[in-house]
């Protein structure tokens, strides 16, 4: 038996897991990290700290497991995707800690960029021009330390996502790669190419020379040092988070759409191997590119969704846990006119619209707790409805189901709704972490029958959910609920 080492370095934790070469996974770790927030709208991470939870995740599941170092045939890991740093190429000591994804502190310098180029970006890179992407943060790091651009520009200094930063240190400073999943939500290159784009990097000022070689996700991306893992094993994949999430629940094909139920909504249709330059408010991205075929997505988020559960318990205390949501809703047959915009944050697909703000509308005194509740849930699955009828539209791609993951798939009357809403079934994916992803996209690296592509059938959902909503009601409700975005958006009252 062979066993891959599959590792996600997410946003407050890292997780991880050994899979044997028949798909099962065998043990699972995992270790908190810290955030830092130096000023509101910045978000920093020590990188020390994740390497360091990296190795010690990674000796606790030998430990765990009574495998040894010579046991682990290949490592595949996942990351946060945009979240970045810079170092220095002698040293390899960081010159400034990681730029999370959620940092906005490029957001206005970005967003008068997008002015002026957002046109072009969208048409080569699939993306907005947003400070969420790592260009912007690279950006601001060299301008905001001694010599930044000349030391950058001389060769002295060294960019890349969190996988970069990892393999570079795993492998005992040979390994300067990323690979096409994580190069893309740089905002330098052209999916459609395995390259640094020369354009962006001329407009973003960014030296060609800092960045590392960009190769296929199941690759052989770097060896590791046999001082740091105790053996020299193949690092045979590279993704960013969603990307491996994807790949772990098996909705890797053409037509396979994946949506996240968490703090927010987000939405993955693959494309296959179309990149289709996105409209709508949607954006594109490289899903993972293997040695073997290379699959697109498109992309529509939504920031509110599990979030206004939350803000129910803690902000307007109309419940005390997440677990009432399902019982209230269920309790009224249905919201009585009342529909809930979540601009908790402004809205993001298809509006783009960071003034837009949160309300409830259809208000009358016959209201009651449970009509709102029951509101802020149907608001989740209206906009995964409305964005995912705009991403058939733009593709062209006749959406099979929705495969969906997250913490709000617990809820019973949201999933149904949902499978309601959007005329398709609903399933739940019996795998969904992204670390069990990486594991099996590492095996597929490595020479073994092991294929991607048999994931669904190794592991089938746990339980799905079938539509019964006539289509002239779904119609009704989705239009009803857009009237009610319309009236939130440009959202400017006078102080």
């Amino acid at each position: 038996m062979r066993y891959a080492f599959g590792i996600d370095v997410g946003t407050t934790g890292i997780k991880a897991a050994i899979v044997d070469s028949d798909g099962k996974a065998i043990a699972y770790e995992n270790a908190e990290q810290k955030q830092y927030f130096p000023r509101p709208g910045w978000c920093e991470q020590d990188p020390d700290e994740i390497l360091r939870l990296c190795l010690d995740i990674y000796s606790r599941l030998l430990e765990k497991t009574g495998l040894k170092p010579k046991n682990i045939s290949c490592i595949g890991l996942d990351h946060q995707g945009e979240s970045c740093l810079v170092w220095d190429k002698k040293t390899g000591r960081p010159v400034y800690p990681v730029i999370t994804w959620q940092d906005r502190r490029m957001a206005a310098v970005s967003d008068e960029f997008g002015k002026q180029y957002g046109d072009r970006i969208r048409t080569l890179t699939g993306l907005r021009s947003d400070s969420y992407y790592s260009a912007w943060k690279i950006r601001w790091i060299l301008d905001n330390i001694p010599d930044g651009q000349k030391r950058a520009e001389s060769g002295e200094l060294l960019a890349g996502t969190l996988n970069t930063w990892l393999f570079w240190n795993f492998s005992g400073r040979k390994a300067f790669v990323t690979d096409e999943s994580s190069s893309d939500v740089m905002m330098l290159c052209d999916p459609r190419q395995a390259c640094w784009n020369d354009w962006l990097l001329e407009k973003m000022n960014i030296p060609k020379v800092m960045l590392p070689k960009i190769v296929p996700c199941n690759d052989i991306l770097c060896i590791t040092d046999e001082e740091v893992f105790g053996a020299d094993i193949p690092v045979t994949c590279s993704l960013a988070d969603c990307s491996a999430g994807i790949v772990a629940s098996g909705a890797v094909m053409e037509g396979d759409l994946m949506v996240t139920y968490g703090t927010g909504n987000f939405l993955h249709l693959i494309t296959g191997n179309r990149f289709i330059v996105p409209t709508g408010g949607l954006t594109s991205a490289c899903s993972f590119a293997m040695k073997e075929r290379k699959a697109y997505q498109l992309n529509g988020i939504c920031y509110t969704a599990g979030s206004a559960v939350k803000w129910l318990k803690n902000g307007l205390g109309l419940i005390e846990s997440a677990s009432e949501t399902q019982a209230l809703a269920e309790s009224v047959k249905d919201s009585a006119g009342v529909y809930y915009v979540p601009a908790m944050n402004g809205i993001a697909t298809p509006y783009w619209d960071q003034s837009a703000r949160g309300a409830f509308i259809g208000l009358t005194a016959a209201s009651t707790k449970a009509h709102l509740v029951r509101a802020v849930l149907e608001s989740c699955a209206l906009q995964v409805a409305n964005c995912s009828n705009i991403m058939r539209k733009v593709s062209g791609t006749d959406i099979s189901r929705i495969n969906a993951m997250g913490g709000m798939t617990v809820n019973g009357f949201l999933m149904q709704l949902q499978a309601d809403l959007c005329g398709m079934e609903v399933s739940l994916p019996a795998q969904t972490e992204p670390c069990y992803g990486a594991a099996c996209m590492a095996l597929s690296g490595i020479g073994t029958d092991f294929r991607i592509e048999d994931l669904k059938a190794i592991n089938p959902p746990i339980r799905t959910y079938y539509p019964s909503m006539k289509e002239e009601e779904r119609n009704r409700r989705i239009g009803n609920w857009l009237k009610a975005v319309e009236r939130t958006l440009d959202w400017h009252p006078q102080e």
